[in-house]
């Protein structure tokens, strides 16, 4: 109480609004890769630099745009029509955002670990592990996203998503999505090579997804791309004009000695005489896909979902848009296989093609498969965000008088949230005591001993809903009473 001295009318402000939890952002990703450029002529050298970003158009100011994709098949017929073709794509960080903003994300942040052409084989996982590592200091980040690991050898693939899992785990505030390799859709030599470390803080998902794309069409990149079936098929195959196949022995021999301007010019002499040719390059450029991991899309899927329904409802039975298709076509006993790893419990994901119903993200658990505690992903990913909300939201709490006065506070500021919680639908329970339960005080959470050394403990207990995993209808013949 002021001491007063002088007459007077004096006003005083009382505080009757309890202090209340602020919720943290859910689903802020933070995608780690190769770009074009890492020098910004303002910025300077953004290498390990993350930067927050909003947009594609954002990121390509930043970084550059997307390194075209090489022909790395082209399927002819027997008579060398034409059939289809496919594109490497070497990296895929440009791609993964592309599909991550068309599928609902958001504000993201990025971190180029170098220019793309830079790392020294596919076993190089330093640059990733270290681009990983300057997430470490950054608050904001929910999801970890690193779609060129998937890009290296099964070795040093499993070194970079394990150092995104331990990072996770470590840090108790964010998620990791992970892919499989391209040729492991099953995800045998993923599982193999994931560990058992915090693997509650990950999903993984399979397979690939693959979009049409333009990419760089030349006559050095068809050379050995050509096939029919399996079987190799030369350019020189599909012709007996003797002036066309004069001009492919100029040209292979311009490429063996790197002479540029005489191979572009026997190109375009070859487009505009050489039938098969120039119709094999309209089909690439017109019909060539490119196959990119699909944690980009399903980190957009992530955001968009917890943006219209919250964080508590499972990122699954979600559409992928974008043109995008599944690069292997898995069905109900494949996705079994992946759902349900009573081994080891490491459990992936499937990405799967409905017919009329589109291209539907078809699994919804961590990697911890065999926890009934941290099996799904929307628990997980639940409860890092009221733990993370609740820990800032509760600072104002040190060096308070560790009275029933503070604690009553505390504990009438996390109720207020959870009722909130409990009213949109994230917890369970025909009443709020129910669905969660708040205790602070001395002999429910603390001791005499625990006053005395200044520790104020607060036990929380969430009855969070879980995924409609599998819909079980029984039916059963009624014989007639009449």
């Amino acid at each position: 109480m002021p001491k007063y001295t002088t007459p007077g009318v004096y006003v005083q402000e009382a505080a009757i609004i309890p202090p209340v939890v602020v919720e943290v952002a859910s689903a802020v990703p933070a995608f780690v890769g190769y770009t074009q450029r890492v020098t910004h002529a303002q910025l300077g050298d953004l290498t390990l630099r993350p930067q927050r970003i909003a947009s594609l158009v954002a990121f390509e100011a930043l970084f550059g745009s997307a390194p075209l994709p090489q022909v790395n098949e082209v399927q002819l017929d027997a008579r060398g029509n034409f059939l289809s073709a496919s594109c490497a794509l070497n990296y895929p960080l440009h791609q993964s955002l592309r599909l991550y903003f068309e599928n609902g994300g958001g504000v993201c942040y990025v971190v180029s670990v170098g220019v793309c052409g830079t790392p020294a084989s596919a076993t190089d996982s330093k640059a990733l592990v270290a681009g990983v590592a300057a997430l470490a200091t950054l608050d904001e980040p929910t999801l970890l996203v690193c779609p060129e690991a998937a890009k290296l050898n099964d070795v040093a693939m499993a070194v970079v998503q394990r150092a995104m899992l331990q990072q996770c785990g470590s840090l108790q505030d964010r998620f990791t999505v992970l892919d499989t390799h391209l040729d492991d859709p099953q995800g045998q030599s993923f599982r193999a090579n994931i560990g058992v470390d915090s693997l509650r803080y990950g999903a993984a998902y399979t397979p690939w997804l693959k979009r049409p794309q333009p990419c760089l069409v030349t006559y050095a990149a068809l050379r050995g791309a050509l096939r029919c079936g399996s079987a190799p098929v030369a350019l020189r195959d599909l012709t007996t004009d003797s002036e066309v196949l004069a001009q492919l022995n100029v040209i292979d021999q311009a490429l063996q000695a790197d002479a540029g301007a005489d191979v572009a010019s026997v190109e375009l002499w070859l487009e505009h005489n050489f039938m098969a040719y120039r119709a094999i390059v309209s089909g690439v450029l017109a019909n060539a896909t490119v196959a990119c991991p699909a944690s980009g899309a399903v980190a957009g899927a992530y955001v968009a979902t917890d943006r219209q329904r919250g964080v508590w409802k499972a990122p699954a039975n979600v559409a992928l848009i974008g043109g995008v298709a599944p690069v292997t076509s898995i069905d109900d006993i494949q996705s079994a296989a992946l759902t349900v790893d009573a081994a080891a419990g490491r459990s992936i994901n499937a990405i799967r093609d409905f017919s009329a119903r589109g291209v539907l993200i078809w699994g919804a658990r961590t990697l911890a498969g065999n926890d009934n505690e941290w099996r799904y992903v929307s628990v997980r990913r639940f409860f890092t965000m009221v733990e993370e909300s609740l820990k800032k939201s509760t600072s104002w709490v040190v060096f308070e008088p560790n009275d029933a006065n503070t604690w009553s506070r505390v504990r009438i500021m996390i109720e207020a949230y959870l009722v909130q919680k409990w009213r949109d639908g994230a917890l369970i329970g025909t009443k709020s005591n129910d669905a969660f339960f708040v205790r602070c005080g001395l002999g429910q959470t603390m001791t005499a001993q625990d006053l005395l050394e200044g520790r104020l403990i607060v036990e929380i207990g969430l009855a969070v809903v879980r995924p409609a995993e599998f819909i079980i209808l029984r039916f059963s013949h009624k014989t007639s009473r009449t």
